[in-house]
Formats: structure tokens, sequence, C-alpha cells
């Protein structure tokens, strides 16, 4: 994407609020704006009648999350509030502790996840066979520490480049990663899509944790496959690294992935680090 188009976005969005709407599961989109520093999307995409993804930030930007759920019927949103439940409720009981590592914490969210959803499967003959992918975000300091399952990505923006620190679990990246298949066979594979861990699904996950250090103006982007799929890591990289709030270019990647795809929910969390606005509660 060039940067003169990219500016031009930017200007577009400054002059409007074209976008933003009412929370509901059949809204457009709606945003959860924090601060300059911090935002959530999500948005329904050009072809869903229902948004099954979830997105969540915390207002001291510490902890942050975009789970995208699958089932039948209202299966995958109840699996992706359910997820995005699951995990802030392990972050809050943690409050009362003593200090836990981000680490811990987040192998901790995961597995309360995984158990809350094939809980609420089992219990309800409807919700049978749902799940999420999910990928979560803790900073602590100028740490960061993410964990995930299924196809929900953590990219990390610093010094003009960009990092994605999640691998897909899905069978057409271990296909890829095996060099199996090439990226433009992956697009229109038949499996695209099949995961081979979630939250919810009976085989369980194995969950790991990375974590980065974080500088001042790096940017950290959540976001479920709607988002990333039909845009390019370069073109992602562009705007990550762009002038502007995160609204500002959360909007941008929404659109751009509606504009070149829009098959699917897309939902995006962008947090830039400023050790200045560093809560004190999230040092750990």
């Amino acid at each position: 994407m060039r940067m003169g188009f990219l500016r031009q976005i930017l200007t577009d969005q400054r002059a409007s609020d074209r976008g933003l709407v009412a929370p509901g599961g059949s809204s457009r989109r709606v945003l959860s704006i924090v601060s300059d520093r911090l935002c959530a999307l999500t948005d329904i995409g050009r072809q869903r009648e229902t948004n099954e993804d979830a997105v969540y930030a915390s207002h001291d930007g510490c902890l942050l999350a975009v789970a995208d759920g699958m089932g039948g019927e209202a299966a995958g949103e109840q699996a992706s509030a359910l997820s995005i439940e699951a995990v802030r409720a392990v972050f809050d009981a943690a409050r009362a502790e003593q200090e836990i590592p981000g680490s811990q914490l987040l192998l901790r969210a995961f597995q309360h996840a995984q158990t809350t959803v094939m809980r609420a499967s089992n219990e309800h003959q409807s919700w049978k066979g749902m799940g999420a992918a999910l990928v979560v975000a803790f900073i602590a300091g100028d740490d960061l520490f993410v964990c995930h399952a299924g196809d929900a990505r953590c990219y990390l923006a610093t010094n003009g480049r960009i990092e994605r620190i999640t691998d897909d679990h899905s069978i057409v990246a271990q296909l890829l990663k095996k060099q199996q298949i090439t990226a433009e066979q992956a697009i229109s594979h038949p499996q695209k899509g099949v995961l081979l861990q979630a939250i919810g699904l009976p085989s369980g996950i194995a969950p790991k944790v990375v974590s980065r250090k974080l500088d001042n103006g790096d940017r950290v982007l959540l976001c479920s496959d709607g988002a990333w799929e039909g845009i390019s890591e370069d073109d992602i990289r562009c705007t990550l690294t762009a002038e502007g709030t995160m609204r500002e270019l959360a909007i941008i990647l929404a659109d751009q992935a509606n504009f070149l795809d829009g098959s699917d929910n897309i939902s995006v969390v962008l947090y830039e680090h400023g050790r200045e606005t560093i809560p004190a509660g999230c040092s750990r």
C-alpha cells in the first residue's frame, strides 16, 4: 500500500466518524476507544449476518484479547464471549493474590477458558461443538506476554518493522511450515480454516507463552483471521508504522480487510506502548 494512499485514508478518518455504531451482535462495527494509545474494534464484515468475534481492552491497557468464535447458530458468539469472560475472571482474581508471573497468569487463564467453554458446550445442546480461536496479551511494565490458541494472531511493530509472534494452530499453517504447499495454494486449500487448537476443542489445548520487551512507541496488534487473511504483511507493517492514533489505524485495518475480502468478521485490538502512561497496577 502506498504511503500517499494511507495518508489520504487518515485524512478521511479524521474528517468523519463513519463506522462508529452502537454495540450489538448485528451491528456493522463497534469501537471501544480507551485512549489515543488503545483501541478495540470489531466489524461484522461484508458477508456475515452476525458477528461471532469478541474483543477486549482493559482501561489500564494491561490486558488485551481477541476471540473468534465457531459453531452453529449462536454457539460461536457464545464461545468467544465466554472465552474472554474466563480470561478476565482469572486476571481479576489475581489482583487479590500475591504477584504472579505474567506467563503463569496467561496459562491459568487459557485453561480456565477451555474448561468454561467445554462445560457450556456440554450443558447446552445447541452449543455442542462450539469453540473459539483466542489470542491474549498481557503488558506488565515493559514486558509483553502473549498466549494464543487457533489462528487469531499477534503482531509487534517496532522501529519500522513488524514481527508476527504467534504461529497459527491450523492444518494449513502446518503444511506451509513443512513446505508441502505454497502460500498461494494455502489461500484456496480445502482444509483452510481447520484448526488444530482452539478453546473448547475436546482434544484439548497446549498453549505456550511468548514474551518480548517493549520500547516506547512500540505497537501491539491482536487480530482475528478475518482481519489478517486478506491483507499482506507488508500492508500490515505499513499501517502499524504510520502516524495516527490507534483508533485511526484500527479503522484503516478494518477498512482494508473489508475492501480486500470482507467474507468473515474482522476484529483488531491496537495498543501503543508509552512508559509515561503505564499505570502502577500494571507493574509485576
